[in-house]
């Protein structure tokens, strides 16, 4: 027991100087590392440029004084920029409606150049069209709103993360030809890749062209993504690796804490995840899965036998802790076409079918699943004409959780041990990353990807990293655009040993509303009164801030009258070709502006 503890000691002491070693003074992960979204991000004394579309040009400085216009001025400057550059786009603004492409920029590790935003967080994230990069290494792509992101060509070590994406005819995050070590996180993507194209995609660009150096690379994470299908997308997430050769296929890939949502009646969907057709180490741990699909919600393997000839199947597969309610056309909530693997505690539900459907594995283990002919007590296929369970982003809420969660009455719950995603509790089950014999856990992602871990209670070498403290006092609240019913208040971000995911705004000591910006639109006022406004912080385990000290807020005067007609007009100084005008000025029950 001492040994066992001592190395679980050394673990999480090993891990907090791997966070700490690209975190800032306050112990947070960096803005080029994945750190919160702010107004004008500290870019660590690296190079920053600012991109304004409205009031720049492209002679000037790049100063938040002097910005910048247009994104082909950072594509020009961006082939030689400085390692740790950061070039940021106001938010609220759109750009030039053009593809973008960026050739062999170079970061490095603890230096990356980061393409962000900054400007107001009330503002929504700058619209940027197609962003292609081929080639380079250690990059940033984050709080951006794009068509269409692309990595090809040998890009390596890029993290896309906190990204909107929507409006593209194909694809919407991609991966091409030989990329590896990339990080795909906490994007919300809606709204793209009709034309059966897929959404988030790794593999080769064109099937008929799978030869090595046009097939994709290894060690690949994609976490915590929020997907919304529509429109007749083929996959959600797609992951291929097409060439059949088994000593140098590509691997190691974690699919976790997806959420992924085939819209009723939107168009011919396939698959919510496909992963085949010759990956190999592969983790899909902690999604949830569902709607309506035509053929699988998750489908992993090859699409069928003996694929392009190749009778040597993927293999290595951990399939845990993940939910899926389908309600597909044919197929199966689970599609098993892969060898040796895992696959427990799982909630795989249908009307339509029965879980699993399997296709010559070997060598692969079940256990701990719920299916829809188990008849859990309290487990149920969600309503999908409710406006909360079929939007994606609701998934987190308990509310919705609950659809998954047994009866704490039945009998079959047996903490850890018990069958299905959930125990009774509400605890996520099958949630820690566990080892190929001939291979471990693979690359373990930058240290956003470990943060993810920690938020969606998925541990990694056994030794689950615990958030233990509640997060800072949020400080200096504000008010401004105060109207006779309306205010905006904003505060200062509160700081968490982990990551803050919230802020709950207490009106009069009555929860008034929650947000995750740092402000908040305050409506239903009632003119002429004050009010008192406090508000608390949240993070991912539940721990709540003490609340920050009152900020009293009088709404104005609802302006109900003209103003009164000037009076006493006189001319003078009158002379050839001028005069001056004067009168008794004006009331009104505001003012006159």
């Amino acid at each position: 027991m001492t040994r066992n503890l001592t190395l679980q000691m050394v673990f999480l002491l090993l891990f907090s100087l791997v966070i700490f070693s690209t975190a800032n003074a306050q112990g947070t992960l960096s803005y080029a590392e994945g750190g919160p979204s702010v107004e004008d991000p500290n870019s660590l004394g690296y190079p920053k440029f600012y991109i304004d579309s409205q009031n720049g040009n492209d002679s000037n400085t790049g100063s938040i004084s002097s910005p910048w216009k247009s994104v082909s001025k950072v594509s020009t400057h961006a082939g030689t920029a400085a390692q740790g550059t950061h070039y940021l786009f106001k938010r609220g603004l759109v750009y030039a409606n053009a593809q973008t492409d960026l050739y062999d920029i170079n970061g490095a590790d603890g230096k990356r150049i980061v393409f962000g935003a900054y400007g107001s967080l009330t503002a929504n994230k700058p619209r940027l069209d197609n962003i292609q990069f081929y080639g380079g290494t250690y990059l940033m792509i984050r709080d951006l709103h794009c068509k269409q992101i692309i990595v090809r060509s040998g890009t390596s070590h890029t993290i896309i993360y906190n990204n909107e994406v929507s409006g593209q005819g194909k694809q919407g995050i991609a991966g091409f030809k030989r990329v590896n070590h990339i990080s795909i996180i906490s994007n919300y993507l809606h709204d793209v890749a009709y034309s059966q194209e897929d959404v988030i995609v790794l593999h080769a660009e064109s099937w008929n062209a799978a030869t090595y150096e046009y097939d994709i690379g290894s060690h690949h994470w994609i976490i915590d993504n929020t997907i919304m299908m529509s429109g007749g997308n083929e996959d959600g997430i797609d992951i291929c690796s097409e060439h059949g050769s088994s000593y140098d296929r590509s691997i190691d890939f974690k699919v976790i804490g997806n959420k992924i949502m085939a819209q009723p009646n939107s168009g011919v969907t396939k698959n919510a995840i496909q992963i085949g057709h010759w990956s190999e180490k592969v983790w899909v741990m902690g999604n949830i899965t569902g709607g309506y699909t035509t053929e699988d919600s998750q489908r992993l393997g090859p699409w069928q036998d003996a694929w392009k000839g190749v009778t040597e199947i993927a293999r290595d597969y951990q399939v845990s802790g993940n939910v899926s309610f389908f309600n597909g056309i044919y197929g199966a909530n689970i599609r098993i076409h892969f060898d040796y693997g895992r696959i427990f505690h799982n909630t795989l539900l249908s009307p339509t079918c029965n879980g699993f459907l399997w296709i010559t594995p070997t060598g692969v283990t079940t256990a701990d699943n719920v299916t829809t002919s188990s008849n859990v007590p309290g487990v149920s296929y969600p309503n999908l004409s409710d406006s909360i369970n079929k939007d994606p982003r609701n998934w987190n809420d308990i509310t919705f959780l609950q659809h998954f969660i047994p009866d704490a009455s039945w009998s079959g719950n047996n903490g850890d041990a018990t069958i299905g995603a959930f125990d009774s509790n509400g605890k996520r089950l099958g949630m820690e990353i566990e080892s190929f014999s001939d291979f471990g856990k693979g690359w373990e992602g930058p240290p956003l990807c470990q943060q993810k871990l920690i938020e969606l209670g998925v541990s990694w070498s056994g030794v689950p990293v615990i958030d233990t403290q509640a997060p800072t006092v949020p400080s200096n609240v504000v008010a401004s655009n105060i109207a006779s019913t309306t205010a905006t208040i904003s505060w200062t971000a509160s700081i968490d040993d982990v990551r803050v995911t919230g802020y709950d705004v207490y009106q009069d000591d009555v929860l008034k509303t929650s947000v995750t910006s740092t402000s908040a639109a305050i409506t239903g006022l009632t003119a002429s009164t004050t009010y008192l406004f406090t508000i608390k912080a949240k993070d991912a385990a539940g721990h709540v801030s003490e609340a920050s000290a009152p900020f009293s807020v009088t709404t104005s005067i609802p302006d109900t009258q003209v103003p009164s007609a000037p009076t006493g007009l006189v001319a003078s100084n009158i002379a050839a070709n001028s005069f001056t005008l004067s009168w008794t000025a004006s009331t009104d029950n505001v003012g006159v502006t």
